[in-house]
């Protein structure tokens, strides 16, 4: 059963939110609210904020390692948290176009593969509902997630979490590309019964058949790539068991030690595998395109044929009538 709270008279997005246990609560956030209850989940893991010893915690090796200075004079921690600009990126009011991230913050993860956007947390995930699309997606994906809980409950949360997120995209991708394929069948099905000119109306749904292609393959290499850059950085990778930096949160600080670089390779092999079916989805996005761009030729081609059979019927039209009009003149002259 979903629950439905307000925790604002002004609602700005809808969150469903499922614990590792299956629990389902659906939502409505401001993006301060969000931020204030992702902290307070968070703090809940390290309640001191910092490491036992006050060494410093883990700075990703893409940003600098900045530090601020207490009135003491000793090095005060800088922490990779969540910011609010983190979730304006995942909330559809700020940024409703196509948006494509994964940020590795203090135990969480945040996720823009569109059309999923979440923030994945060690015992509870943050699901965004687009608004303007329907809830399939996301119920597809909470059952996803359900299923593979039960299936083994021995994985940790957010790697159900991961694989569901991944799953999703690709599966939507998958469907889309199935939609498009069949259009193109037609397509080509309707230019094969036209030995001449094709008509205007089947030019117009070619060309707006591989705009459509054109655009899914952009977003499947933008996630390709985004997913690659990951695979890149070990440090990222083995930030993203956050069951393990839950149960032992001291060992999130930078160098990361032996025993954490050590869990990168199984969210790299989850991710790798997703890589794998990304390159055969683009794989097939290209053979499409590259079919449907020698249809748009062969429209070309025939065009230029035709145009130049009424070139050459003007052309002999024309020198008719001027053999016309010369026997016209030579009969006037005699």
């Amino acid at each position: 059963m979903t629950n439905v709270n307000t925790y604002n008279t002004k609602p700005v997005s809808c969150v469903i939110e499922l614990n590792n246990n299956g629990h389902i609560v659906e939502c409505l956030y401001t993006v301060r609210d969000l931020l204030h209850h992702i902290k307070t989940v968070i703090n809940k893991y390290h309640p001191e904020g910092t490491n036992k010893d006050n060494s410093s915690t883990y700075i990703s090796s893409q940003q600098k390692h900045q530090r601020s200075y207490s009135d003491t004079g000793k090095p005060r921690p800088r922490e990779n948290d969540i910011k609010l600009r983190d979730l304006h990126r995942l909330d559809y009011t700020y940024t409703p176009q196509e948006e494509v991230a994964l940020l590795i913050r203090r135990h969480a993860v945040l996720v823009a593969l569109s059309p999923v956007r979440a923030v994945v947390m060690a015992d509870k995930v943050l699901i965004f509902r687009c608004p303007d699309t329907g809830s399939d997606t996301v119920d597809c994906l909470t059952t996803h997630i359900k299923e593979c809980i039960s299936h083994n409950k021995d994985v940790n949360f957010e790697w159900h979490v991961l694989e569901g997120i991944l799953g999703t995209v690709v599966e939507v991708f998958k469907q889309e590309l199935s939609v498009l394929q069949s259009r193109a069948q037609k397509i080509f099905k309707v230019m094969k019964s036209f030995r001449s000119v094709v008509p205007v109306a089947i030019q117009e749904k070619t060309l707006q058949c591989k705009y459509e292609v054109s655009e899914q393959l952009q977003r499947a290499q933008a996630h390709k790539q985004i997913i690659e850059e990951l695979m890149e950085d070990d440090e990222e990778m083995a930030l993203m068991n956050l069951s393990v930096l839950k149960s032992e949160p001291d060992l999130y600080r930078s160098p990361l030690s032996p025993k954490m670089m050590e869990t990168h390779e199984e969210i790299e092999a989850l991710l790798d595998s997703y890589l794998m079916d990304y390159n055969a989805l683009i794989t097939q996005q290209n053979i499409l395109l590259s079919r449907l761009g020698d249809a748009v030729n062969m429209m070309n081609l025939r065009s230029d044929i035709a145009r130049n059979q009424l070139q050459v019927a003007d052309l002999i039209l024309t020198l008719i009538n001027c053999a016309c009009s010369l026997g016209m003149f030579l009969c006037a002259l005699w």
